[in-house]
């Protein structure tokens, strides 16, 4: 994970008048680099599978044109679990806050113009080496079960513009928590299926819905 986070602080003052002008002012620069290596362990496993169990159609023509209304139904059912997870990190990570200030003057008197200036810089820096581990040894198991439709239209076999509502259950337990949740999303999204090319453009999320059923803390 590198990254690199400039900013800047300027602060500026001007006064004006018929025989004098005066200016001062701080400009600051901080700067953040770090370059973070994580690694991330888990050790559990995890399954999930799909399976076509209809497809209710409706073919018809519109100006020679052959059209298929069709709604496939896939049943999805899955499982993971985590039995224990560790998160490291470590790499360095150093802070820069280099400053400058300056005052100008200068003025119109009986001994003719005159003027005086000042100015300072200095840069602070800090530099450390981060350095984490984070263990989690509380098992967890999640499943899922459910139901996807995609409704859809098929246009002279090669276009087809559907939306994907996945429909079901998710349980989750844990050490200190069980929970029972109804899911729902619909993403819509257009297929592209020719002979020697296919493609199905961005999925577009139109609407997403989670209702707790159940809920017992232990």
């Amino acid at each position: 994970m590198n990254k690199l986070v400039l900013d800047a602080n300027i602060s500026l003052d001007f006064h004006l008048s018929w025989n004098k002008f005066s200016s001062n002012g701080t400009l600051r620069f901080p700067a953040k680099v770090s370059s973070i290596l994580e690694i991330v362990g888990k050790e559990g496993f995890e399954t999930e599978n799909t399976k076509k169990v209809a497809e209710p159609e409706v073919s018809i023509s519109v100006c020679g044109i052959p059209v298929k209304v069709s709604i496939p139904i896939e049943l999805f059912y899955g499982m993971e679990t985590q039995i224990e997870s560790i998160d490291l990190q470590f790499g360095p990570e150093i802070e820069v806050y280099p400053k400058f200030h300056y005052e100008v003057e200068a003025k119109i008197d009986f001994h003719g113009p005159h003027g005086k200036s000042y100015t300072r810089g200095s840069i602070d820096h800090n530099s450390t080496f981060v350095d984490k581990i984070d263990f989690d040894g509380s098992p967890e198991i999640e499943g899922k079960f459910g139901f996807k439709f995609f409704p859809g239209v098929t246009i002279a076999c090669v276009l087809r513009p559907e939306m994907e509502i996945p429909m079901g259950f998710s349980a989750k337990v844990n050490e200190s928590k069980a929970e029972l949740d109804f899911e729902t999303e619909g993403h819509i999204m257009i297929k592209l299926n020719l002979l020697f090319y296919k493609h199905t453009f961005a999925k577009t999320k139109v609407f997403s819905q989670t209702r707790n059923i159940y809920s017992k803390e232990f």
